[in-house]
């Protein structure tokens, strides 16, 4: 099943990478609690930036996805 969010939600990284911990904290568990609310398993992304935010900075093997 394909599933779109209904608005973009940035993944932190620009927050992150200026040294705002505390946004890209709570940009991250919005995020974690969209996916787990559309039982998101698995999450594709054009940007590598995204890509290396959630790869490293989600661990979303321990949300299972």
């Amino acid at each position: 099943q394909l599933a779109l969010a209904d608005s973009e939600q940035c993944c932190g990284s620009p927050a992150f990478w200026s040294g705002n911990a505390d946004l890209a904290r709570e940009l991250r568990e919005a995020n974690l609690a969209d996916f787990r609310r559309r039982g998101i398993r698995k999450i594709v992304t054009a940007c590598a930036d995204c890509h290396e935010m959630l790869r490293s900075n989600y661990e979303l093997e321990r949300h299972g996805i």
